[in-house]
């Protein structure tokens, strides 16, 4: 397991992941929107 040295640079990327969770999960929502009307078709 790889670990960083700098504790505040590794705080600072969880929590830019964590903000990055937010978008991504409309992101999938809006793939799954397209898909359900897609499946519906087929």
């Amino acid at each position: 397991m790889l670990a960083m040295a700098d504790p505040v640079a590794t705080a600072r990327n969880f929590l830019n992941a964590l903000e990055r969770i937010p978008s991504i999960i409309d992101q999938y929502k809006a793939k799954n929107e397209v898909q359900e009307k897609e499946v519906s078709q087929l």
